[in-house]
């Protein structure tokens, strides 16, 4: 079912993409849509989510059991595992105090767990930080450029930028990926259920749902727009 969810969504987001790029009052509803903060947010989200949501959408047969390419290439990382019981967020042992299979390996022996984790953070926020600095800066060299005024007018404009909330949603998304890429394949960063089912593989395998549905409530909000807008 979420397959065909999946590749009807995508199907449906080309089909959308080439009405709207046809027709110039479509495309001036979607301006309007997409001026709504919270839109923007959810066009972001759903643009970051569609790989997740592909890799869903394809099934891999493994050990006798069907998964999806997403699965797969989650536990690739190391992440995402499954233990033999229920932890909390970033335990080295579970609830009956035997320790994790998959988690704190890199931690040395006799290391500070809040200590290791802290670090990994702060490189996470470094490296997510300098990267999305950098793309802001780029932005608004592009800004300054297409009126011919230099960098500081440029970073001026981002105030008023159309895009301004699309591309911070996709700093704070970014900024998540880089951390979750750093800790989650030696963490159980969200704990484990009562069955040992990592929290975060388990968001991860809703995340496709999510996206989808974003796509479908920009595609309401433009109907009603055009709806409203035709009945002034």
């Amino acid at each position: 079912m979420l397959s065909a969810f999946v590749w009807l969504t995508l199907a449906s987001m080309i089909v959308f993409s080439i009405i709207v790029l046809r027709h110039l009052t479509l495309r001036l509803v979607i301006h309007n849509v997409l001026a709504r903060p919270l839109m923007q947010a959810i066009l972001m989200i759903v643009l970051a989510g569609m790989t997740s949501a592909l890799l869903s959408a394809i099934p891999l047969e493994r050990q006798g059991r069907t998964d999806t390419l997403l699965q797969v290439t989650i536990e690739a990382t190391g992440a995402g595992q499954p233990e033999a019981r229920a932890s909390t967020p970033f335990a080295t042992h579970d609830e009956a105090g035997e320790p994790l299979k998959y988690a704190g390996q890199k931690l040395k022996a006799g290391g500070s767990k809040a200590v290791h984790i802290t670090k990994y953070s702060l490189i996470a926020a470094i490296a997510g930080g300098v990267t999305s600095f950098t793309c802001i800066l780029f932005t608004a060299a592009i800004l300054g450029a297409r009126r011919r005024q230099s960098l500081t007018e440029g970073i001026q404009m981002l105030s008023s930028f159309y895009w301004r909330p699309a591309m911070l949603t996709g700093v704070v998304v970014w900024m998540v990926a880089t951390w979750l890429l750093l800790l989650w394949p030696n963490w159980h960063v969200l704990g484990t259920t009562a069955s040992g089912q990592d929290i975060m593989a388990l968001l991860f395998g809703w995340s496709p749902w999510l996206t989808c549905a974003g796509f479908w409530i920009i595609v309401l909000n433009t109907w009603l727009t055009r709806k409203r807008i035709a009945s002034v």
